[in-house]
């Protein structure tokens, strides 16, 4: 995730390089030696991450695997929350979605046509594709919305110092590509701003309390403060979704969705255990 907080990630090295082959004919012709290493390295890492190379349908296919590709998972017996495994995942049915396009690609490419008409409708209503697979008791919204409430004092509070944190690499991130967010919020974030801030903070509550005990307890808390901060953020957003996906489909306002959801998922389903077959 690059725009979240606490987020995980997986950094993959692969095997090394050695160029000691090439050297003679760097030596020669040094952009050809050049443009072979750069060709053994990027198959190397294309090996490592997924590509997925179908770039007119990219959308579609990074939905459809973050999405049914969590079934998909645990089908070949892979749990989904372990990176490793959701990438071994994700680039078994890469391939096997490619190895359908190329023998029927009319078939492929009218699931993906499908597929982003359900991404913008999820898009559209700002919801949530695994919505569709929770029942959202209104009874369990309720308590969770009492809970809330309960807690806003506590998250206000714990606001106040992690306002600064959060926004620090803002003014950064806002020219940069996506990828790049995450490695400026470690820079930003991590490692400059949330010492600075926080030591302004435990001299500001010196200065408040008159007593470096105090001021120094509340230092050591604000990280913990910062981290209860996000969760209720993101349980607060996850709520009012919710809510607002209850609301739309018992409006109906979402039974074409579900339906052509449902149509896809079965769609897989069927060309995926033809493809295992084969």
């Amino acid at each position: 995730d690059y725009f979240g907080l606490r987020e995980q990630m997986l950094i993959s090295y692969g095997t090394p390089v050695s160029i000691a082959p090439y050297y003679e004919l760097y030596k020669e012709k040094p952009r050809t030696a050049q443009r072979q290493v750069n060709a053994l390295v990027w198959q190397q890492v294309s090996d490592m991450m997924l590509n997925i190379t179908d770039l007119d349908n990219y959308d579609a296919i990074d939905f459809l695997r973050n999405t049914y590709g969590i079934g998909y998972a645990r089908h070949l017996g892979l749990d989904p929350d372990r990176l490793p495994e959701k990438l071994q995942a994700d680039k078994d049915f890469f391939a096997k979605l490619d190895t359908l396009k190329q023998g029927d690609p009319e078939v492929i490419n009218n699931i993906y046509d499908r597929t982003r008409v359900v991404l913008e409708d999820i898009s559209r209503h700002r919801i949530a594709d695994s919505d569709f697979d929770k029942g959202h008791n209104p009874l369990r919204l309720l308590a969770e919305g009492a809970a809330l409430l309960f807690l806003l004092p506590g998250f206000i509070f714990a606001c106040v110092p992690n306002l600064l944190v959060w926004y620090a690499p803002r003014p950064l991130t806002s020219k940069m590509s996506a990828m790049q967010h995450s490695g400026v919020k470690f820079a930003v974030w991590a490692v400059a701003a949330m010492p600075l801030l926080y030591l302004i903070m435990f001299a500001a509550a010196w200065a408040a309390t008159g007593s470096w005990i105090i001021a120094l307890a509340y230092f050591c808390s604000l990280p913990f403060l910062g981290i209860f901060a996000w969760r209720y953020t993101k349980w607060f957003s996850r709520w009012v979704r919710q809510w607002r996906f209850r609301g739309l489909r018992t409006s109906g306002r979402l039974d074409g969705t579900a339906a052509l959801r449902k149509e896809i998922h079965n769609n897989l389903d069927t060309l995926l255990k033809q493809t295992k077959k084969q």
